[in-house]
């Protein structure tokens, strides 16, 4: 695995994959509980995905877009 230092309190792991998606993987650095919080806030107030939109989802994830 070979990593590349972006600054001292972000590293990323770029891992041995032939699939690109996968290749790179976030920074890991723990976040705070506020953080947390904030997020599942954002998540419970945004609206819900429609079909089409949900599928065209689907399709970008699995490299289909």
């Amino acid at each position: 695995m070979s990593t590349a230092v972006l600054d001292r309190k972000a590293t990323v792991h770029k891992e041995p994959s032939t699939d690109a998606a996968a290749g790179f993987r976030a920074p890991t650095k723990p976040f705070s509980p506020q953080v947390d919080a904030a997020i599942d806030r954002i998540v419970a107030a945004a609206p819900p995905l429609s079909q089409s939109q949900r599928d065209r989802l689907a399709a970008i994830l699995s490299g289909g877009a």
